[in-house]
């Protein structure tokens, strides 16, 4: 949960008490409850949720403020009935985010996916509605540098399909060095129950960008991950630091203009394994991420979905999964954090609260 600390510097302690907006219904993180609750917040170092009794659509009033959700997208089609935002009024200019998402591939994973895809809904739900004059970059990595499924790939140079493990499995397509590249943005899924396929960002990019066509079709096809990946070769933290790094963000980069010095960085990390891997500690990663942004801790939102066997334990008996403690104390160290169990039924309080601080942060600028 966020700590209530003295403001350094964002947002006016002084503000009109108002609601943020916010999405459809929601769980109370970290515990799994159906509570619906929307944020209601003077300073962004400090969230009060207060319960919500009306129609997770309209409105909803607590303490005297007036805050409208907007509805989550559910159809399989683009809810807002249209494929480009080309065209729309110039992003607020404090209103600039860069969201990357870290998903490991491993077998646990699967416990996420209807999380996954209800946030993905839930996000564009947002980005149409609420949100629409974000200038937003989004980007999915994974936790280390292998690319595709093994046995599939030595069926493909055999000559033969692999539709009875990886239905779409795309044989025909040569991974290039950004495929294999730890922390660059993934653009080509490959790998069993995923969207095996192009997500077909435009100019090339790992991201998507406002100018984007098909948003809807394009954010579920690079969050339907599957299954792929090293296991407990897992490189998490440098797959972070990476991606968030000056050279593949630099020209020529993977991630070419992915990150931009004066957006906020929203991380959510959806991991099952510990890292065991990447070198140094919590102390020495969370530095790392944090010179992204210039040394900036109001800039940058941390959160983290984590497999909870270990403390909690909503996910249950995961002890052959690893210990995640260290994971755990990466993301404790952001100033701006949520930290919350993998396995809660919604991840949608949980990014609500990223973007919340973000409008809160922006309040009143341009």
């Amino acid at each position: 949960m966020l700590t209530a600390c003295p403001d350094p510097g964002v947002g006016d302690p002084d503000s009109e008490v108002t609601g943020p907006s916010g999405g459809g219904d929601a769980s109370t993180s970290g515990t799994g409850a159906a509570a619906t609750s929307v944020a209601v917040t003077t300073d962004p170092s400090s969230t009060t949720y207060l319960e919500s009794t009306g129609d997770p659509g309209g409105t909803s009033e607590g303490s005297g403020a007036t805050t409208t959700t907007t509805g989550d997208a559910t159809d399989t089609e683009d809810p807002t009935g249209t494929t480009s935002t080309t065209g729309v009024d110039p992003p607020a200019a404090c209103r600039k985010v860069d969201l990357l998402f870290v998903i490991d591939k491993s077998e646990h994973i699967v416990d996420a996916w209807p999380q996954l895809d209800q946030l993905g809904d839930h996000l564009i739900g947002r980005l149409n509605g609420d949100l629409a004059d974000w200038d937003y970059h989004i980007m999915v990595i994974d936790a280390d540098a292998q690319w595709g499924w093994k046995a599939c790939e030595e069926r493909c140079a055999l000559g033969e399909d692999c539709e009875d493990i990886a239905p779409g499995y795309p044989c025909d397509y040569e991974p290039g060095m950004c495929d294999t590249t730890l922390g660059a943005g993934i653009r080509v899924h490959a790998g069993k129950y995923s969207s095996n396929k192009d997500c077909g960002m435009i100019d090339g990019r790992r991201y998507i960008a406002p100018d984007q066509p098909n948003l809807y079709s394009t954010l579920k096809c690079l969050l339907d991950v599957g299954l792929s990946g090293g296991g407990f070769g897992s490189r998490l933290m440098q797959a972070i630091i990476n991606a968030t790094d000056t050279p593949l963000n630099g020209p020529g980069g993977c991630n070419e203009g992915f990150l931009r010095d004066d957006a906020f960085l929203l991380t959510m990390v959806v991991n099952t394994l510990p890292d065991n891997n990447s070198p140094g500690d919590p102390p020495l990663w969370h530095k790392e991420v944090l010179a992204s942004k210039g040394g900036n801790f109001d800039k940058v939102f941390m959160i983290g979905m984590i497999n909870d066997g270990f403390w909690h334990n909503i996910c249950g008996d995961w002890s052959d999964s690893g210990n995640t403690q260290m994971v755990e104390d990466f993301v404790n160290l952001f100033f701006r954090r949520e930290l919350s169990s993998l396995c809660v039924k919604d991840y949608r309080p949980s990014l609500d609260k990223a973007l919340d601080y973000v409008e809160t942060a922006c309040k009143g600028k341009p």
